[in-house]
């Protein structure tokens, strides 16, 4: 389908804009796929392409739609990756690929997040996962940034081959700020639901043979990659709690309207520049609060809770997380992902017991197993000399 996407090419510091004339095509599309919107993986994006959005205030639009500045329709760049991600996926053919905008929004997001390299930011990025994590091999990186509370830090990836992508991406879209609201809304718990999380019996058992053996000798090998995972998985969810707590420099705004439209069935959603909601509710009455109240309100918050009790975000948590993710990759031996995990363990938080969303039993946890290690370890133990050597060289070269 031949169509002009120059205004395609605008990208602002958090996202692309989509042209006037595809939404257009969208809205047609959503018509003929109209039985499969609410049912079919892809349904919800092709309604969010095909909806129009109107700003109270402050619009950058020039026509009006009941009054109203007509404000031009936008995707994130991070979340852009994240679609083209989970398109491609499908073959053309299939109605999945056409509910995620078909060709059309294949090519006006490609386009756009190319156009968003050559652009001076700091966004945070969300590339395609990998096909799996041992596809994994380092290739020449390409710098790349996560939103933090602290600003930004870096990744080094390859944006010309998904199998260069650090495994925490993965993390990051399967466990974003859709998979939070979405949570809540499904809640079988008063707080937020953290399990699977790392069994201290297991954990203990494994630290007492890799301190004795300095490798680990009868331990089941794939439960280490295995904690690595529930600390990525928790880590993630942690990251979108926190931008949707407002405690990054970006507010996921798009994200929490197309939820509260598409999962709470709310209609005729405004918003302005300072994040106040207009809305009608499923009684038809209309509604104007601002974003974070209304989360509030409906008790989004005090569901955010780790398993020791405190708010579920962090200030200063996240970038030492993240940081030691990039040291990760599936080809490592377990007893170097055992001592990654370790560290992450360590990193707290002034918020609260961190630990708790990874381990049972948090920090108290923690400190009981290395109270046993310390008693293990002043046991005399007779090792051979390579197992000094390669003990003594994992610790140095974790700064441990």
């Amino acid at each position: 389908m031949a169509l002009i996407l120059e205004d395609s090419q605008e990208v602002t510091k958090k996202s692309i804009q989509i042209p006037k004339n595809a939404k257009e095509i969208f809205k047609a599309m959503a018509q003929v796929y109209e039985p499969y919107l609410d049912t079919v993986e892809g349904g919800k994006i092709l309604k969010s392409y095909s909806k129009d959005k109107t700003y109270n205030k402050k619009g950058t639009g020039n026509e009006k739609v009941n009054g109203k500045k007509d404000a031009p329709s936008s995707v994130g760049v991070d979340v852009a990756k994240m679609r083209l991600s989970r398109q491609n996926k499908f073959a053309p053919n299939t109605i999945q690929y056409q509910l995620y905008g078909g060709e059309l929004a294949n090519n006006i997001l490609r386009k756009g997040i190319e156009t968003a390299r050559t652009t001076q930011t700091v966004d945070k990025v969300k590339p395609p996962k990998p096909t799996s994590a041992a596809d994994i091999k380092p290739t020449k990186p390409e710098v790349k940034t996560i939103d933090t509370p602290n600003g930004q830090i870096s990744y080094k990836v390859n944006e010309g081959a998904d199998n260069s992508r650090p495994v925490f991406f993965d993390y990051l879209e399967d466990y974003d700020v859709w998979y939070v609201l979405d949570e809540f809304i499904g809640r079988t718990t008063e707080t937020q639901n953290w399990s699977p999380l790392i069994k201290p019996n297991m954990y203990q058992k494994a630290l007492q043979e890799f301190t004795k053996y300095g490798f680990l000798k009868d331990f089941p090998k794939d439960i280490v990659y295995k904690w690595m995972g529930i600390i990525m998985k928790n880590a993630a969810i942690l990251q979108a709690n926190t931008e949707l707590a407002g405690h990054t420099t970006f507010f996921p705004i798009d994200d929490v309207t197309d939820w509260m439209e598409n999962s709470l069935g709310l209609e005729d959603i405004d918003v302005d520049n300072d994040y106040n909601i207009s809305y009608t509710d499923k009684n038809g009455k209309k509604e104007t609060v601002n974003v974070y109240d209304y989360l509030d309100n409906i008790g989004f918050y005090d569901w955010l809770l780790m398993p020791d009790g405190s708010s579920a975000w962090s200030d200063f948590g996240l970038e030492p997380l993240f940081n030691i993710f990039q040291e990760y990759n599936s080809e490592l031996p377990a007893e170097d992902v055992l001592v990654l995990v370790n560290r992450c363990l360590d990193i707290a938080h002034m918020r609260g017991d961190l630990s708790s969303i990874f381990i049972e039993g948090g920090r108290q946890t923690l400190s009981r197993i290395s109270e046993e290690i310390t008693k293990q370890t002043n046991k005399t133990v007779i090792l051979r000399e390579e197992q000094i050597i390669r003990l003594k060289n994992s610790f140095n070269h974790y700064g441990i």
